[in-house]
């Protein structure tokens, strides 16, 4: 019997604020002439002329050496300068890949190459006139000559 009385009691109450809430979201949604009228020589809202003498309070934020709970201190990284470097226009002689010759025996390859007109075999590695061959394969080769790295193709 407790129950049902607080049944009854509760359920009015429920429908009330209901009621209220969704009042106030159409009444809200709808709009309707909610103008305020004001004389001209009077303002909306008198605000006192002291309002604007006291100073604002400026707060100035320090930075964090360390972190309290973790207890890390922390560091800003030290960014070095990059220096640009300035590559000087290196003149290559005329190269040509001509092909690789490979010996299935010993899995050796050399590369056939012409520098300005000189036919020459080199290994990986192998170095004339100041030409490293870095890597050869049966379609290019890389090759390093005073500090630059090109790759030819074979023609």
């Amino acid at each position: 019997m407790k129950n049902k009385k607080l049944t009854y009691i509760l359920i009015p109450l429920v429908l009330i604020i209901w009621g209220y809430l969704i009042y106030k979201i159409v009444s809200g949604l709808t709009g309707g002439d909610n103008e305020i009228i004001v004389p001209k020589n009077q303002s909306l809202l008198a605000l006192p002329d002291t309002l604007g003498s006291e100073p604002k309070e400026i707060f100035v934020l320090k930075e964090v050496a360390r972190d309290p709970f973790l207890n890390i201190v922390y560091t800003k990284p030290v960014m070095s300068r990059i220096k640009k470097r300035f590559q000087k226009k290196i003149n290559w002689p005329e190269i040509r890949y001509l092909g690789l010759v490979s010996n299935e025996s010993d899995k050796k390859s050399v590369g056939l190459i012409e520098i300005e007109g000189n036919n020459f075999f080199f290994e990986k590695g192998d170095s004339n006139q100041d030409i490293t061959l870095i890597k050869i394969d049966k379609n290019q080769v890389v090759l390093v000559y005073k500090g630059g790295r090109k790759v030819y193709s074979k023609s």
